[in-house]
């Protein structure tokens, strides 16, 4: 049963505790026979690192335990009885590194009387309290080092992913948390979302929410969000082979994501034709300005999408006769639809429009009276097209060179 099994698992944790604790010791022999100078080894962490097969982190991490093992005598003898785990006694020897000899027993003591009746994430967070109160010194060492490390690096995109890495500050973490919070809980009952995903689409949407706040940078923008422009042929509006459509002119999209694009009013598109000339540029006139959004959210204070209690003012504008099928960007042709519903609309099939109650009416894919059902794909992107070259022409400026191709 359960019981057992955590008996089990804790009677497990205890063992290995204590085998860390034996390969702690371990180390602290070898370090003191320098033993990485009889193989050649450039330093003991290298050489112990190649010994474990473990990651030069670990090894570190272990290796402070060990130089510590005489003085967190309490602490080795409570990993020792199984009492706390390795990973309790690995975040006091980090705590207490940072202090002058007379405060360890002091921040030692502090950090084991909660061990146990503390979450890890907790117990973290209790040790850097203790290890502050003991003596500010370390708290300002450990922010200047923060500050010097912190960073956020974009990988290459790869198959669709770009992988993002770095070092938030404490202070930016905890902002980048709250601000990422209110759009991470589930949209619906049928949000079938993981957690991982649901913040990614929060991270997605306070970036096209960039332009809501104040200053300078955001006056010089109007209030919209940074600039993503997509490149792509005729033939891509049209779903047909050869052309692809590029992010910010480098990146592959796939159709289904051109697609989902084409409806997005705070992204623009360049159209090509065969010969590479430009036929359209732009999407200005799609965007809902800050007064059609007020007059939106007095008309529906909520999310359009049935169910949704997502307010409108943290909602996008929707077309709910599509732009590119000759839907004006105007409130009576607009719907509040959250980042979530949104996407579901334009990705699924959805429909959301008006009812006869002046209200908003949701109808799934493949529903009856789903209007999107009765428009073959193909014919709605000739559709598509011919109303982005026609409005393309209607917002030409004079001696403009956008257009200057012909259409093949």
């Amino acid at each position: 049963g359960v019981a057992e099994l955590r008996e089990h698992l804790a009677s497990v944790s205890a063992t290995i505790g204590v085998l860390e604790l034996a390969r702690v010791r371990a180390m602290r022999a070898l370090e003191e026979l320098s033993a990485h100078e009889v193989t050649g080894a450039g330093d003991i962490v290298g050489f112990l690192s190649i010994e474990t097969g473990m990651m030069p982190e670990a090894v570190g991490e272990r290796l402070n335990l060990a130089r510590q093992l005489d003085t967190l005598q309490d602490t080795v003898a409570r990993l020792a009885e199984g009492e706390i785990s390795f990973d309790t006694a690995t975040l006091v020897a980090r705590s207490t590194a940072k202090m002058r000899p007379a405060q360890v027993a002091e921040v030692e003591a502090g950090i084991l009387e909660m061990a146990g009746k503390l979450s890890p994430g907790r117990l973290r967070q209790h040790a850097a309290v203790v290890v502050a109160k003991a003596d500010a010194k370390p708290l300002n060492n450990d922010a200047e080092r923060a500050r010097e490390r912190r960073e956020v690096k974009f990988g290459p995109d790869e198959d669709g992913l770009v992988r993002l890495s770095g070092h938030l500050t404490s202070l930016c973490a905890a902002e980048v948390r709250a601000a990422l919070e209110p759009y991470m809980k589930p949209a619906d009952g049928t949000d079938r979302r993981s957690a991982g995903q649901r913040r990614h689409d929060a991270l997605h949407q306070l970036g096209r929410n960039a332009g809501a706040g104040t200053g300078d940078e955001v006056a010089a923008r109007r209030g919209r969000r940074p600039q993503v422009v997509i490149v792509a042929g005729l033939e891509a509006v049209m779903g047909q082979a050869g052309s692809v459509p590029l992010l910010q002119g480098r990146v592959p999209l796939t159709q289904a994501e051109f697609d989902a694009a084409l409806d997005d009013a705070d992204i623009s598109v360049a159209l090509t034709n065969a010969k590479g000339n430009v036929v359209f540029a732009g999407r200005s006139a799609r965007s809902f300005s800050a007064a059609k959004m007020r007059a939106m959210a007095a008309a529906s204070p909520y999310c359009a999408f049935e169910g949704c209690t997502r307010a409108s003012v943290e909602c996008a504008g929707h077309h709910v006769v599509e732009y590119a099928l000759g839907g004006e960007t105007v409130s009576v042709n607009g719907a509040p639809l959250c980042f979530v519903h949104h996407e579901r609309v334009h990705r699924d099939g959805w429909w959301v429009g008006p009812d006869a109650a002046g209200g908003w009416r949701t109808l799934p894919p493949k529903h009856e009276d789903n209007p999107r059902n009765r428009v073959d794909p193909d014919e709605y992107r000739r559709i598509q097209r011919e109303a982005m070259l026609r409005r393309g022409k209607q917002h030409r400026p004079r001696g403009s060179e956008v257009g200057a191709g012909r259409a093949p």
